[in-house]
């Protein structure tokens, strides 16, 4: 089975280079229909984009591909990588919780795409994730608005700020929890005025309209982005406030102004994060112990799929060669059939009862090469 995983992260890529690829859910459905893949599912968080998939031969198909460099894993690496996702062990704020609701999200968008064998892997690696966070996880959960307000900490007037956050989705609602647990007073502006409202009202935010907001950040000391606009809504100069984006695309225009991005966290993060990785060392190792346990499940997974196919196919072969006979020599064609059934699973005797990651690929072979004129 070719299962593979290719993607760009905070580590190999910037923002504006993972903005927009592998988004349009037609044109992978199109891949899929014609081929190219068999399934597939792509993944858009916050610092990264993935592209899982499963491809006929041992090479990426290259029309799929964006012509950048990419990191790929393949097989139980592939596996394991997804599962250090939903742990938050690759996120730029390691051992974050907020990637898991992202991940759901999309496989629910891009769950068309899917087959039974990514299908699988999904859930199966979800529950993991859920029971390891429960029994390894050291229990702190950074997170990217976590680390941005980390950051605030260096404003001149920290913690006497005046802060504007834009956007009520799921990054506004975390950052305003942070901001909250941190006793730093803010309003919320939300292009739905009722769910910025909601929002305000359970964290403690004051709640601004939306057609007011830019005369606001005007007064404000930072402005927080979490907006899902693929365009930059504000431009940032000398004299504006500080600018904090936080977007899947950016936000803000730099104009010579304060302009923090997810791209200015990762040397940030690994210095703050340092010590919490050390506490993760029981956890990395679960990790691949359980990802070698659902990589062998996928794998028998695809051998009973291809099992079923290569009898089918013989199926088919006994009732072509039983009638083709049966109209030459005048015998019955049932007791051609039994005859013919008999002989092929005599020949397949060695690899019926057979299990296991040797098996499957001998069932893949079978499947793959039965024919009329075998």
């Amino acid at each position: 089975m070719n299962l593979s995983c290719v993607y760009l992260d905070h580590r190999n890529s910037t923002v504006s280079q993972r903005s927009g690829l592998w988004e349009d859910l037609d044109q992978l459905e199109e891949f899929v229909e014609e081929g190219t893949i068999s399934e597939c599912l792509p993944l858009h968080t916050c610092n990264r984009v993935e592209l899982y998939m499963l491809h006929s031969g041992n090479e990426l198909p290259v029309e799929i591909l964006p012509t950048m460099p990419l990191s790929t894993l393949k097989g139980l690496d592939a596996v394991d990588h997804l599962i250090r996702v939903l742990l938050g062990l690759e996120s730029m704020a390691c051992g974050e919780s907020f990637v898991v609701s992202q991940v759901k999200k999309e496989y629910e968008r891009y769950r068309p795409l899917c087959g039974p064998i990514l299908n699988r892997l999904v859930q199966r690696c979800l529950n993991a994730a859920s029971i390891l966070r429960t029994e390894f996880h050291p229990g702190r959960a950074p997170s990217i608005p976590w680390l941005m307000v980390q950051s605030l900490r260096e404003h001149r007037l920290w913690p006497s700020i005046k802060i504007l956050v834009l956007g009520a989705g799921d990054m506004g609602e975390e950052t305003a929890k942070v901001l909250r647990a941190s006793q730093v007073p803010f309003a919320i502006a939300n292009r739905t005025d009722h769910r910025a409202q909601e929002l305000a009202s359970a964290t403690g935010g004051s709640f601004l309209p939306w057609d007011r907001w830019e005369e606001e950040a005007k007064a404000s000391d930072v402005v927080i982005f979490t907006t899902a606009s693929p365009e930059p809504i504000m431009d940032c100069g000398p004299k504006s406030p500080w600018c904090m984006d936080m977007g899947g695309s950016a936000q803000v225009r730099d104009m010579g102004g304060k302009v923090l991005s997810i791209d200015h966290l990762k040397e940030r993060s690994e210095e703050l994060l340092k010590d919490y990785r050390k506490d993760l060392t029981r956890l990395e190792r679960e990790t691949q112990e359980t990802a070698q346990a659902i990589w062998a499940d996928l794998l028998t997974v695809q051998g009973d799929a291809n099992r079923r196919l290569a009898m089918m196919r013989v199926g088919q072969i006994v009732e072509s060669r039983a009638s083709q006979t049966a109209q030459k020599t005048g015998a019955s064609e049932e007791v051609l059939r039994q005859m013919a059934w008999s002989v092929a699973k005599a020949v397949l005797a060695p690899v019926l009862d057979r299990q296991g990651p040797h098996s499957s690929r001998l069932w893949r072979v079978l499947a793959e090469g039965v024919d009329h004129d075998s």
